[in-house]
């Protein structure tokens, strides 16, 4: 009897024991997960402001200047009409909670320009030159030929096309199409139907009519096409449809022919077409408006072929040997447009 009271209280002493544990154990609480929102990061293009989803938020407030200006459940807003510059960020939030603030960016202003920040080019047929961070907007309404070139700048550029036809350029002064190095935009506003269409090589020498007393002469070779526009983004928004096309590369020429007399000379060598363009080198395209978005790369341009060999001395043997000795130009490679990012709302 004794052995059965002493088995039965340490059953029960255990018992009280295992609770004792387990009533110190730290159970996480799983709803922290569902009460955390990270902060959004917003970019801006122009007055268009995206950023990431955040998760567990339904809806995200838009404060312009530290001001709360509107609340609203797309990962996207458009400022509209911009007076000034101003500093922007977004919170995301769902009905209890909200996150930190986002990264906070300034974005330029879209109107209400000085007469000075303003480059109005419709009455010009021609325009060559550097455009400085002094212009803000730049309106073009006719056809003309250009070639711009964007100083080093930090605020937005504006294009205001109004059914323009463009043939030339625009490009950043160093090239580069970089948006962490050149963080602004350039932002096309369509008024009807325009195009920007680079120029086009040159073709290369032709030297088929020439005659050289035992001299020959190698064509000439195409030069490239010239690329079409090179930014750091591309933003186009309103209505009609655009169309950016670069130029082609030049053909090769065409070499010297011999003569009945030249005894020792072939015939001039055949030589390259020159590269195509490129129609558009940018990080971003955003696009938002109403109408078609045509990108057309430039085609390389045909070797030059060897002049004719009319040498009754060299002229069978020149002929075989063609292909490895004055054949020997190639054709030039087609442009290939670099768009590292697109985005489409259309």
């Amino acid at each position: 009897m004794f052995k059965k009271l002493l088995i039965i209280f340490f059953l029960i002493f255990l018992t009280g024991c295992y609770k004792s544990e387990n009533n110190n154990i730290d159970v996480p609480d799983l709803s922290d997960n569902y009460n955390k929102i990270t902060s959004p990061y917003i970019r801006n293009f122009g007055s268009y402001i995206i950023w990431n989803e955040c998760k567990n938020a339904n809806q995200y407030e838009i404060y312009v200047d530290n001001v709360l200006i509107d609340t609203v459940v797309d990962e996207m807003y458009d400022l509209g009409t911009i007076k000034k510059n101003i500093n922007l960020y977004v919170k995301a939030c769902n009905n209890s909670i909200k996150s930190e603030k986002s990264n906070e960016i300034s974005v330029d202003k879209n109107s209400n320009f000085n007469t000075n920040e303003i480059l109005d080019l419709t009455t010009c047929s021609s325009y060559i030159d550097i455009i400085g961070d002094n212009i803000k907007k730049i309106i073009i309404s006719n056809n003309i030929e250009l070639d711009l070139e964007i100083a080093d700048r930090k605020n937005d550029l504006i294009f205001e096309l109004n059914n323009a036809s463009i043939i030339g350029s625009i490009y950043t002064e160093s090239k580069n199409y970089n948006k962490q190095d050149l963080n602004y935009n350039v932002i096309f506003n369509l008024n009807g139907d325009s195009s920007i269409k680079a120029l086009n090589g040159i073709n290369g020498d032709d030297f088929s009519n020439s005659a050289f007393d035992n001299l020959e002469k190698d064509a000439g070779e195409g030069t490239n096409g010239k690329d079409t526009l090179i930014v750091p983004s591309l933003v186009v928004f309103g209505q009609g449809n655009l169309s950016i096309i670069a130029g082609d590369g030049g053909d090769g020429g065409i070499g010297s022919s011999t003569t009945t007399w030249e005894a020792v000379n072939g015939p001039g060598k055949g030589a390259n077409g020159g590269d195509g363009g490129k129609a558009i080198q940018t990080s971003t395209v955003f696009l938002n408006f109403v109408g078609e978005f045509n990108v057309q790369n430039g085609k390389g341009g045909l070797k030059g072929k060897p002049g004719n060999n009319g040498s009754i001395i060299t002229g069978p043997a020149a002929s075989m040997m063609w292909d490895d000795v004055y054949d020997i130009g190639e054709d030039g490679n087609d442009g290939v447009s670099i768009i590292n990012e697109t985005i489409d709302l259309r």
